[in-house]
């Protein structure tokens, strides 16, 4: 079963991306006048995964995202344009991988705009070693355009990897894009993000940003939707990154924990078939909006009469998207 994220899903899929602890950060007593010897500083703590993701755009009931790992990108830049988008990081021994997911009615060709940041795309920023305070070995700054043409990378200040170089690296990524929004998924090979940069395994510094632009044009991007820091200072300053910490547990709800008893729906002869699903079944259009609802009792139940179209399904045991 696949799952593309909308608007609708994503309440179901969690609220809650992290948990924070508490790090001891230096305080310079004398200029400050602090009387404390140490302040507290939230690290955000993100999971590990057995099993890698498949990246291919689409959020699967059995891979190992968390259903209660999505962060909200809720400081914006700009304009507020209706968008939304959220976010959560996993880890293996090997890689840093990520899941994204826009929701923006504002699709263009966007490939001839020069500039690509001006262009709808996400922006990851990572600090292998989380004292960095420069772009050097082991500070990323990596770029992914919505339309999936462009993938770049920079290091130590240059862009130094287009999307052959990255690729031929082990950088990863897929979009599945709709007229209302879309999917990234994307895997970073830790060897590279840390280069000569001192990294213990667990604590570095990251921050996203997604950028919207409304228009098409070059100019166009009026709206950018930041984690935490919405100075906009990122691509020169690692200082503005966020303390994260890699759990070595893994997340605490899978998405496919959820459905360990996981009903299934495919399409034969224009209609969804519906098999082993109890209870109400809702299908949804890619816009969330509630377009049928049924009650059923096991077995296989037939749903008609949809329009062609994408719709995601789900009830009690089942989540996923059909395309009739």
């Amino acid at each position: 079963m696949k799952i593309l994220l909308s608007k609708s899903i994503l309440p179901l899929l969690g609220g809650v991306l992290f948990c924070n602890v508490m790090v001891a950060q230096k305080v310079d007593l004398k200029n400050s006048g602090a009387s404390l010897k140490s302040q507290a500083v939230e690290a955000q703590i993100f999971y590990s995964v057995s099993t890698p993701p498949v990246i291919d755009g689409i959020i699967d009931n059995k891979d190992s995202w968390s259903a209660n790992q999505w962060k909200d990108q809720t400081s914006v830049k700009g304009t507020a344009s209706g968008s939304t988008s959220k976010f959560q990081l996993a880890k293996d021994a090997q890689n840093i991988y990520l899941a994204v997911q826009v929701v923006d009615n504002t699709p263009h060709s966007e490939f001839s705009i020069a500039n690509s940041y001006e262009r709808d795309c996400v922006e990851t920023f990572f600090a292998m070693d989380p004292t960095s305070t420069s772009y050097a070995s082991g500070v990323w700054q990596v770029r992914i355009q919505r339309d999936g043409n462009q993938l770049t990378g920079r290091s130590s200040g240059q862009w130094s990897l287009d999307s052959t170089s990255m690729a031929d690296n082990g950088f990863e990524f897929k979009t599945v894009s709709t007229s209302e929004g879309y999917v990234l998924e994307a895997k970073f090979p830790i060897s590279m993000l840390q280069q000569d940069a001192t990294f213990d395994g667990a604590n570095l510094k990251f921050d996203i940003q997604t950028a919207d632009n409304t228009t098409g044009e070059a100019g166009g991007r009026t709206c950018q939707l930041f984690w935490q820091d919405n100075s906009d200072t990122q691509y020169n300053d690692p200082t503005k990154f966020t303390d994260i910490q890699f759990s070595s547990q893994t997340a605490p709800m899978s998405v496919k924990s959820i459905f360990e008893k996981q009903g299934s729906a495919f399409v034969d002869n224009g209609a969804i078939q519906l098999v082993n699903v109890d209870g109400v079944v809702e299908v949804l259009n890619i816009n969330g909006i509630l377009v049928k609802k049924v009650n059923v009792n096991g077995g296989q139940t037939s749903i008609s009469g949809l329009a062609k179209g994408v719709y995601i399904v789900k009830g009690n045991n089942l989540l996923t998207k059909i395309v009739l």
